[in-house]
């Protein structure tokens, strides 16, 4: 059985591509139906400074492969592409404690690069004792709004 597993794990790496008809075959599991496949692009800044290594990518890539999407690494591949742009600001201070927000946009492109989603994202806040690290924190509160509020949209526009 871990052969299988192997094979499939190199026909990921190659092809780029989740043969599932292969894992069916050989595991006796069904093959469950995979959505479209996104290629998924951010700009994430922190305070105005590009923010390496990429917070929100690797949350997103994780919560669409979590709803059966298949996430390209290749933008050619893609049926759908995600285009994020985010960045943070100083909010306010309340005694030690800072803010800062986050705002920005999110378009969905169909492969002919044509907008069937544009969305902006304003007003994510987060806390913490520095302002840095507050703008990490709104984007983990990013993350949670994408889960409630952007991919049920998203469900929606692709029906």
């Amino acid at each position: 059985m871990k052969k299988y597993y192997r094979l499939l794990l190199l026909i990921v790496i190659v092809f780029n591509v989740l043969p599932l008809n292969i894992y069916a075959k050989h595991s006796g599991a069904q093959a469950m139906q995979i959505g479209p496949r996104f290629f998924i692009e951010t700009h994430e800044k922190n305070l105005g400074k590009d923010l390496n290594p990429k917070v929100l990518k690797k949350k997103m890539e994780q919560l669409f492969v979590d709803n059966n999407y298949l996430v390209v690494f290749k933008k050619e591949n893609a049926d759908y592409i995600i285009e994020v742009f985010t960045n943070t600001k100083k909010f306010k201070k309340d005694r030690r404690i800072r803010y800062s927000i986050l705002f920005g946009k999110i378009r969905v492109l169909n492969s002919y690069e044509q907008a069937i989603i544009e969305k902006s994202i304003e007003g994510i806040n987060g806390s913490q004792l520095n302002y840095f690290d507050a703008g990490l924190d709104a984007y983990n509160n990013l993350s949670i709004y994408m889960n409630r509020e952007f991919l049920p949209k998203l469900k929606e526009a692709l029906n």
